[in-house]
């Protein structure tokens, strides 16, 4: 077990200081000279290279120690992976909105490395998952298409920047041709000149501070105004402020999940969340941001399926527990790169770890209050460490885990999610 210092991010749209949870949790592990004054926007444990994080007790980097000591993998993780932690396990304190983005799969990611090294720096794809821990809210998926055709049909700057010809399209009847049609709508208004987009948003935000928005908007959508509105105030004109329109706008409560597969259009707009995801920095951008913008890349890529709200949410699963007093919640995408467990104990009770998951790799970070972490062999206690808020470690394969708690506990356990069927056949 290796208590871990982990990589701070100060993006400009995190929230500053005391306001985020990653400065504060920072503050609580004693992890790095703070400023208040500063966003503080992630907190990255894991060993990409953007971020690695270091062995507090040695001030060797994580992925030194993976290289040097391979075993800690465990066979399944080895076999699966070879010598590297296949995930990333982050916080975020989102203050203003993230960019319209996608994630590439892996064969797109190494295409884009392969030919475009200065902009996406690694080969893997970037699948994730955001747990929330405030309530959050994202832009997540386009909307169902008989939606977007209302928009575009009831809102006339939207439907000026797509064009008459093209407003009838999402009205045609195989699910094929809708989503071809959906894409050249897309495309359109994503490839719009700056002039006519500058255009068509000053229009629009003087016909939303006009009241004009019961006009464009059902009862159901009049919040989309306000959201509009706030987008364009963080980014004056940027076309990605019409995404409210295409993609479906997602509030999270504490505990609620987004599971982004390849090429799921989506931006965080507000909040913190955990978030895990395979050990990669890819992200294609096409709006809200002052950064690069790919957006051909993403047009040609972006999965055009249409979800609900309740389509986008991921379900967990209640783990049993020997104790009323721990509630366990997996999350486990389809994917071998990670799952994530949230820990929830009151004090005098001791979370045991599923056996299978002992023989890979995890890191667990401690949100709220203490206790021990204890590590078994063969059903002794090889090790011992106290936690507190902020504290993080990995723990290596092939050991059995328990945490004591002392006061009300909310921990993460971020782990290499192999199939039980691969560890068995290792066993």
């Amino acid at each position: 077990m290796y208590k871990l210092k982990y990589a701070v991010q100060n993006y400009s749209w995190g929230k500053c200081g005391y306001e985020s949870e990653v400065h504060n949790l920072s503050l609580a592990n004693d992890s790095h000279p703070l400023n208040e004054n500063l966003p503080y926007a992630e907190l990255w444990l894991g060993t990409h290279v953007s971020g690695t994080s270091v062995i507090e007790s040695t001030k060797k980097k994580l992925s030194d120690l993976i290289n040097e000591n391979p075993d800690v993998l465990g066979d399944a993780t080895l076999n699966e992976f070879g010598k590297t932690l296949p995930f990333l396990l982050k916080v975020l304190s989102v203050n203003t909105a993230l960019s319209i983005q996608i994630h590439p799969n892996k064969k797109e990611a190494e295409f884009l490395h392969k030919t475009a090294q200065d902009v996406y720096k690694d080969p893997n794809h970037k699948p994730e998952l955001a747990i929330a821990l405030t309530g959050f809210e994202a832009l997540v998926g386009f909307r169902k298409l008989e939606e977007i055709t209302h928009f575009i049909n009831s809102i006339p700057q939207l439907g000026g920047l797509v064009g008459d010809i093209k407003k009838g399209y999402l009205n045609l009847i195989s699910e094929e041709q809708r989503v071809s049609a959906l894409k050249v709508c897309y495309k359109t208004i994503m490839l719009s000149s700056q002039e006519k987009i500058t255009g068509a948003i000053s229009s629009l935000v003087s016909d939303f501070h006009n009241g004009k928005a019961v006009e464009y908007l059902t009862e159901k959508h009049a919040h989309l105004a306000e959201l509009f509105l706030r987008l364009n105030t963080q980014y004056p004109n940027d076309v990605g402020c019409f995404s409210v329109f295409l993609l479906n706008r997602v509030f999270l409560n504490p505990g609620e999940a987004i599971f982004l597969a390849a090429n799921i259009p989506h931006a965080y707009i507000s909040g913190t969340c955990i978030e895990c995801m395979a050990c990669s920095d890819n992200v294609i951008r096409a709006g809200l941001t002052p950064k690069y913008k790919d957006i051909e890349t993403l047009i040609s890529m972006v999965n055009y399926s249409s979800f609900s709200v309740d389509d986008l949410k991921y379900k967990c699963e209640s783990i049993p527990s020997i104790s009323d007093s721990i509630t366990c919640d997996l999350f486990s995408p389809p994917i071998p790169d990670f799952a994530v467990e949230r820990i929830s104990a009151m004090p005098s009770s001791i979370f045991h770890a599923i056996s299978t998951e002992c023989h890979v790799p995890s890191i667990i970070l401690v949100i709220e209050g203490t206790g021990i972490l204890a590590l078994e062999s063969e059903g002794k206690i090889v090790c011992k460490n106290p936690y507190k808020r902020g504290n993080s470690f990995f723990l290596a394969a092939n050991l059995q885990i328990n945490i004591q708690v002392d006061t009300k506990s909310l921990v993460f356990r971020a782990f290499v999610n192999v199939p039980e069927e691969k560890i068995l056949e290792l066993l």
